[in-house]
This record gives C-alpha cells, sequence and structure tokens, in this order.
C-alpha cells in the first residue's frame, strides 16, 4: 500500500525548515568572513576578486537542478559583497552621471544592492577616488579603440598607489550584457586559471600592430585584442593577452628590453567572466 502523500502543511513545515537551515549557514557564513578579516596578517584588504571568481565557478560548475545557475550566482554575488562590506569601508566609483546609466547598473547587480555606487563624470575621477581612498574600486567601460581620450593611458605607469585592472563585470549574465566594464583598484589579484591580462607597450614612434604583435608573441605573450593611442610624444598600445601575467613576469621584463620599446607596464588583469551558456548549463563555446 502506497505511503500516503505529504500534505501542503507538511511540505509547508519542510520549506520552512530548510529556510531556517539556510538562514543559519549564512549566519554562521558571516562569522567566519570575520574571523577571516582578523587572522590577516600580511595587510591585505577585504577585496578578493580570484576568490570571488573560483567560488562562483565552482558553485555553478557543480549545481544541479532546475533552479537557475545565473541565480545561484546573483545570491552569492550578493553574499560576497555583503561580507566584503563587513570587513571593512566597501564603496564602489563609476563612470556615469546616474543611478540609471547602464554601467552604474551593471556595478550594482555586480557589487551588491546596498553596496554605496559613487557616479563620476569623468574617468580621471574615478580613478583619483581609488587611488586616495574614498572608493575601494572604480569601474569604468571596456577600452574602446574609438576613444579619443582612453582612461587606460592614465594608468599606464608604475607605482603602488597607481589603480590596476582587478575584474571583468559583470561576471556572471542571464544573457549577453548591454553593457560591460573592467574593475579597477589597489587591491591585490592573483591567477584562477582562465584569465586575461592587460598590458600598454610605449615605443619612441609609430610601430604597426603587426610588428608589436610579433614582439609581445616572441616575448611568449599570446595577443587577443591590441588597441592604439597617440598622444604628444607618445605612442601606446594596449595588448590584451592570454593568462595571468603578474607585473613583475620575466615575459614583460624581456619586452621592455627591446630596443624597439620604451616602456612596458602591466595595469592588471581579470577572470574571464562565466558566459550565458555555461549559466544555462551548457558547454563554453
Amino acid at each position: 500500500m502506497p505511503a500516503d502523500k505529504p500534505s501542503l502543511a507538511d511540505l509547508r513545515r519542510e520549506i520552512d525548515r530548510i529556510d531556517d537551515a539556510l538562514h543559519d549557514l549564512i549566519m554562521q557564513r558571516s562569522a567566519l568572513t570575520s574571523e577571516v578579516a582578523a587572522s590577516k596578517t600580511d595587510g591585505a584588504g577585504a577585496l578578493r576578486p580570484a576568490r570571488e571568481a573560483a567560488i562562483l565557478r565552482r558553485l555553478v560548475a557543480r549545481h544541479k537542478g532546475p533552479f537557475p545557475r545565473a541565480i545561484v550566482a546573483r545570491i552569492w554575488r550578493e553574499l560576497i559583497a555583503a561580507n566584503t562590506a563587513l570587513q571593512g569601508p566597501f564603496a564602489v566609483a563609476v563612470l556615469g552621471r546616474r543611478e540609471q546609466d547602464a554601467l552604474v547598473q551593471a556595478a550594482r547587480a555586480h557589487y551588491g544592492q546596498l553596496t554605496p555606487i559613487l557616479p563620476f563624470e569623468t574617468a580621471s575621477s574615478v580613478l583619483r577616488a581609488v587611488s586616495d581612498g574614498s572608493a575601494t574600486l572604480g569601474v569604468l567601460p571596456l577600452p574602446d579603440d574609438a576613444a579619443k581620450e582612453p582612461w587606460w593611458r592614465l594608468i599606464a605607469r608604475p607605482g603602488e598607489q597607481v589603480p590596476r585592472v582587478i575584474a571583468r563585470v559583470p561576471f556572471a549574465p542571464a544573457e549577453p550584457p548591454a553593457v560591460e566594464g573592467l574593475a579597477v583598484s589597489l587591491a591585490r589579484n592573483e591567477a584562477t586559471g582562465r584569465d586575461r591580462s592587460l598590458l600598454v607597450v610605449e615605443t619612441a614612434k609609430e610601430r604597426s600592430r603587426s610588428m608589436l604583435r610579433k614582439l609581445l608573441a616572441d616575448a611568449g605573450l599570446t595577443v587577443l585584442e591590441m588597441q592604439a593611442w597617440e598622444g604628444p610624444g607618445q605612442h601606446l598600445t594596449l595588448a590584451e593577452v592570454e593568462g595571468f601575467v603578474p607585473a613583475d613576469s620575466p615575459q614583460v621584463a624581456d619586452l621592455a628590453a627591446n630596443q624597439a620599446i620604451a616602456q612596458a607596464v602591466v595595469i592588471g588583469a581579470y577572470a574571464v567572466p562565466l558566459t550565458p551558456a555555461e549559466l544555462a548549463g551548457k558547454a563554453p563555446p
């Protein structure tokens, strides 16, 4: 004889029990976050972009069932943002005029609904807010080859107080994003296994992209995209390359030693975002 089916009241009580268990685990997670912050002895801040990417990739990969992966990622983005704020001041500067601007909304979705978002009208203001500590990080548009005054040229110099690219947002879009941006910060970044790096090459005179691409390849760097900018006495090329390239990489040192290059500076790296296909449970393209 088949067992009686649980009543609606029984099912609701089970859901309440699970909700309480989830809530308990969230509180436990927050307590552990506070312990992690207290245990840090290297002076490192709370922002850990590589760790954040690893968490989301792992959860999306292990997820099963009909509950959308994109919502799982959204939930954890809020958890990560809230727990980051528990460890110290956390504010995001964004290039935009108002909350309704697409890039501002993208930053809000990625860094949490309660995180202070500070719109600025110029890229230099965003970078200044990050450098002086007014903001934990800044979000700027993806580099555009058509831009007359690209923001990336402003950080193409060495220095501990020069912001660096640490992430690409959004990281887990349910649909192809209307706008994307790069997050810049003074926070330390690390490799995640699926990364792209950005470096700026300065030359004494104009050089063809094909020549620069070959020089980068000779240094062991796989170029994905290139953009150029020329100013008074300056010839800068932004190269996006495969993998995580540290600022002190021997590859960069070899590149800078070439007589055709005046300077080579790594301006950051980011973990390759999840794609809508991956969030839908399909193999990445």
